[in-house]
C-alpha cells in the first residue's frame, strides 16, 4: 500500500479568511521581532562571555540590592554629575595638590586684592587643568617670556621677588608679636627641675 498522508487541523474553529491572513501575518511579525532569533540580546545578560574558561568560579548572575547600590555609588563617584556635564575626577598628584592649596590661600598672597570666599574647606575632587593661550596682539606688552615661565604656581611664587619680600616682612611681624621667653626664666625652670630630681633621689 502506498503511504497515505494525514492532515490534522490544530485549530478546528472556523474563521474568516481575512482573519486567518491577519493572524498569519501577525505571527510572522512576532517571529521576526522575537528575542529568540536575536542571539546578541540574549547573550547580553549571560554569564558566559569571552575568557569564561579562565575564571576560577562562575560569576553571580543576579546581584542583590546592596551590591547594586554600591556599584551605582561607585559609578556616580567617578563624575560630578549631569548638571556638571559629567566632569571626571582628576588624578591627584603632589604638584596639583600644592597648586590647589595655593589657590585656596590666595587671599594671603595678595591682601590688597579682594577674593571671593572658598566654597569648600577641603581640596576639590573634581577639577580640570587648562593652559592659557597668549594672544598675538599682546606679544610685547602683556606676555610672560618663556624664561620666566614655571611648571606650577609654587615655583612662580618662589621666583617672585615681591612675594618673597612680603613673606619676610610678615614673618618678622609675627615673630615680634609673639611674647618671647626670657633666658632668666629658662634658667629658673631648669634649676627647679634639677632640685626636684635631687629631692626625689634623697
Amino acid at each position: 500500500m502506498k503511504d497515505i498522508g494525514v492532515y490534522i487541523d490544530v485549530n478546528p474553529h472556523k474563521e474568516k479568511k481575512g482573519n486567518e491572513e491577519s493572524v498569519v501575518s501577525n505571527n510572522h511579525s512576532m517571529a521576526g521581532n522575537s528575542p529568540v532569533n536575536n542571539a546578541d540580546k540574549l547573550m547580553e545578560k549571560s554569564v558566559i562571555k569571552p575568557g569564561f574558561e579562565k575564571l576560577d568560579c562562575v560569576p553571580q548572575y543576579s546581584a542583590n540590592i546592596r551590591q547594586r547600590k554600591t556599584e551605582r555609588r561607585k559609578e556616580a563617584d567617578k563624575t560630578k554629575g549631569g548638571k556638571w556635564f559629567n566632569l571626571p575626577a582628576t588624578e591627584m598628584t603632589e604638584e596639583k595638590l600644592r597648586d590647589l592649596e595655593v589657590i585656596q590661600m590666595r587671599s594671603i598672597l595678595n591682601p590688597k586684592q579682594f577674593y571671593k570666599k572658598n566654597d569648600l574647606k577641603v581640596v576639590p575632587k573634581y577639577f580640570q587643568v587648562g593652559t592659557v593661550v597668549d594672544s598675538h596682539a599682546d606679544f610685547y606688552h602683556d606676555r610672560v617670556p618663556k624664561k620666566d615661565r614655571k611648571k606650577n604656581l609654587v615655583d612662580e611664587l618662589m621666583a617672585d621677588a615681591d612675594f618673597q619680600r612680603y613673606n619676610k616682612r610678615k614673618y618678622a611681624e609675627i615673630i615680634q608679636s609673639k611674647p618671647g621667653i626670657r633666658p632668666q626664666k629658662i634658667k629658673r625652670r631648669k634649676m627647679v627641675k634639677y632640685n626636684t630630681c635631687l629631692n626625689l633621689s634623697n
